[in-house]
């Protein structure tokens, strides 16, 4: 039938299988075509492969981050704790286009002999041929699932999210997915708050609404901050009845409405939380992590209070069981 619904586990269990298989494929196996082909052209050897793919991702990729000018246009500020955020997170990115730069360039010049084919270039090389995302990447970036070329795609549209705010000031709607590090924002948004009415930061609480799909804000909140770019995993949000609703078939992921982070007064608490779904927002769909030093999951990032019924039939529980949870990035 063309509306079966697969279960999240037999399409996990799939993707495992396939992966699998990829990589039990020989890295450097036959390329395609060959002398017999009818227009005589001649394959590809693996080394011409990931040349040419890490030098187009070295040409695709933008300029370091003036941290200096940033800091200059983006003072510390005590009413405006975000512009830290910015600094930090200007220095990761930093950091990693350094690294993507760094290993693309000096992967065309091992080929040439020109520099020492060490196994980090090795290991990018491999990522190349087989669209992974190799370790030395993946040791100063942000968690992410994505093939290789998806991954550089997403980069370059973080980077050209930072660099909007950097030339057009702070953004009336903030990409939640484009952080290295959510708490972070979070935490400036709470203490913007707590520092605005002159109260201790753990007072403070959140409440949130979730707003239209097609919602484009044309300032900032009375309080708070607006944020979109998440995704629905096992469930949808139903734009129309403003709630969690089943998935449609064969859709794995929903595009979520943005929502406004509204920092409240915990004696303000406006939240009916027999009517909400505390759905967990995870930066990627492998939903595990790690612990890190400061207490925070390296995966795990915060709950979302929104509505969980249309009809009154559903419950927390229910979406609960149905492992409903939000993601930063999909997996393609």
């Amino acid at each position: 039938s063309s509306d079966v619904c697969f279960p999240i586990s037999a399409i996990n269990e799939g993707s495992y299988v396939m992966n699998i298989c990829l990589m039990m494929m020989s890295s450097f196996g036959a390329a395609v075509g060959g002398d017999d082909d009818d227009d005589g052209a001649k394959a590809k050897t693996p080394e011409e492969t990931y040349s040419e793919i890490s030098a187009d991702i070295a040409s695709r990729l933008p300029e370091l981050f003036d941290i200096g000018y940033v800091l200059r246009t983006y003072p510390v500020n005590y009413d405006q704790c975000l512009n830290v955020v910015l600094h930090m997170e200007l220095g990761k990115v930093n950091r990693l286009l350094r690294r993507l730069k760094d290993t693309c360039n000096n992967l065309g010049k091992a080929v040439k002999g020109l520099v020492v084919f060490s196994p980090d270039l090795e290991e990018v090389a491999n990522g190349c041929l087989t669209n992974k995302l190799p370790g030395p990447w993946m040791e100063v970036s942000y968690p992410s699932l994505k093939p290789m070329l998806s991954y550089i795609e997403e980069f370059i549209e973080r980077y050209g999210f930072f660099n909007n705010w950097v030339k057009n000031d702070t953004p009336y709607m903030f990409w939640f997915s484009a952080y290295f590090f959510q708490q972070a924002f979070l935490t400036g948004v709470l203490q913007n708050f707590a520092r605005s009415d002159k109260i201790a930061i753990d007072r403070v609480m959140w409440n949130f609404e979730v707003m239209k799909l097609d919602f484009d804000p044309q300032e900032h909140p009375s309080i708070g901050a607006y944020f979109n770019g998440l995704f629905m995993d096992g469930a949808r949000w139903d734009d129309d009845n403003m709630c969690v609703s089943d998935s449609f078939p064969k859709v794995l992921w929903s595009i979520m409405a943005p929502t406004w982070l509204k920092p409240v007064e915990i004696s303000n608490d406006k939240h009916d939380f027999t009517k909400l779904y505390q759905c967990p927002i995870y930066k990627t769909s492998e939903r595990k992590g790690v612990l890190s030093t400061s207490g925070h999951s390296s995966n795990f990032i915060m709950w979302l209070a929104i509505p969980h019924s249309c009809t009154g039939l559903h419950s927390e529980s229910f979406w609960t069981k149905r492992g409903v949870a939000l993601i930063t990035q999909t997996d393609d």
